[in-house]
């Protein structure tokens, strides 16, 4: 089992050569337009939907996918839904979507789009995978838990899940076959993501890059992002949970943060680097340790719901695999047009229900 690597320390962090600027007046933007556009006419371009998680923190009893988040109670998958019938309206082809799942949220989330008739999609247009788990342990006594007798606790391996899972269920061959050049991840919790944007994915084009990955100016030190880094001409991302704050609180003289740009895992990838990845058998991405609300039985068979996070269990981070890339494009977006997540309940006030409605208001997006 494969560990995380060790940290750079703060002398050895360097500038990045380019940001692309997203809607913004980037002189590449036409070009990357342009080449973006082609790619979605000619279909060359597939989205991968990571929907796995449990949504601990925001205390549902469904897929995260199934919330109504929409001022007219759409979904979070009719969201994204409707960015695809979008892009095949303007551009004359369906995007595929490809939707990892989890042993707890793939039976419902099947069931849901059946019973919403895919939303419209073309049913072979939708595809179903399962990443895999990790077995919880006890945070105070490192004793594993149980869900059943003789059956551990166990939960998705995380995002980084997606490459071991895509590789498992030959979806890369799926992707071959269908002509894909481009894919392109995104979080089930983000309704205002951009997705198959065209200006964005043509940036990896333009840039020539295995990689595009967008990336936003941080609130905050200890924002709850991962951190953009370069170390040794390498671009790499730290979690946040992995990253001290005396670091992440390092200035430069003009008073801007040293680390000062968030990754939001919005990322396009090329197939032919994917495939290139997976086909080595030693490869394989770090674990990160981490807590989480596990249920579990107790002494007496009882089911636990616990409100508190009581667990360490490990997962994998998909950006783990950027070091694995030759060249990466930075591309920064406009905050308010491709984030918002929605991550917790509303006992938090970050990140929940109202704070997500509030972003899809004044994105003007959704009107």
């Amino acid at each position: 089992m494969s560990e995380v690597p060790c940290l750079p320390s703060a002398d050895q962090y360097e500038p990045f050569e380019r940001i692309y600027q997203w809607r913004g007046n980037d002189p590449a933007c036409a070009d990357a337009t342009r080449l973006g556009e082609n790619a979605l006419r000619e279909g060359r371009v597939a989205a991968v939907l990571l929907a796995g998680g449990m949504a601990s923190r925001l205390d549902c009893e469904f897929p995260k996918g199934m919330y109504p988040i929409g001022f007219n109670g759409e979904t979070l998958f009719e969201i994204f839904a409707d960015k695809i019938h979008a892009l095949q309206k303007k551009y004359g082809r369906f995007v595929p979507l490809y939707i990892m799942t989890s042993d707890v949220t793939d039976e419902q989330t099947r069931i849901f789009f059946q019973e919403k008739n895919y939303f419209g999609l073309p049913p072979q247009d939708v595809v179903f995978f399962k990443q895999g788990n990790q077995i919880a342990v006890d945070i105070d006594t490192g004793k594993t838990l149980y869900s059943a007798p003789n059956v551990p606790a166990a939960s998705p391996d995380g995002h980084g899940g997606v490459l071991s899972a895509l590789k498992k269920y030959r979806l890369l061959t799926d992707m071959v076959k269908r002509g894909i050049e481009l894919v392109c991840t995104f979080q089930v919790d983000n309704p205002l993501i951009p997705l198959a944007d065209p200006e964005f994915i043509g940036y990896c084009l333009f840039d020539q890059a295995e990689i595009a990955t967008m990336v936003l100016r941080k609130n905050s030190p200890e924002e709850k992002v991962g951190n953009m880094v370069k170390k040794g001409g390498v671009v790499q991302v730290i979690e946040y949970c992995d990253l001290p704050l005396d670091i992440a609180e390092l200035t430069n003289p003009d008073g801007s943060l040293v680390i000062g740009y968030g990754n939001v895992a919005i990322h396009v990838f090329r197939l032919d680097f994917l495939i290139r990845v997976l086909k080595n058998e030693s490869f394989t991405l770090p674990f990160h340790t981490i807590k989480k609300k596990v249920p579990y039985r107790d002494e007496n068979g009882a089911l636990i719901h616990p409100t508190q996070p009581n667990a360490y269990k490990k997962e994998k981070y998909i950006f783990d695999v950027f070091l694995q890339a030759k060249k990466i494009a930075l591309v920064e977006g406009a905050r308010r047009l491709c984030f918002s997540a929605l991550k917790n309940s509303l006992n938090s006030n970050t990140e929940n229900e109202e704070t997500v409605r509030a972003d899809m208001k004044a994105s003007g997006l959704f009107e």
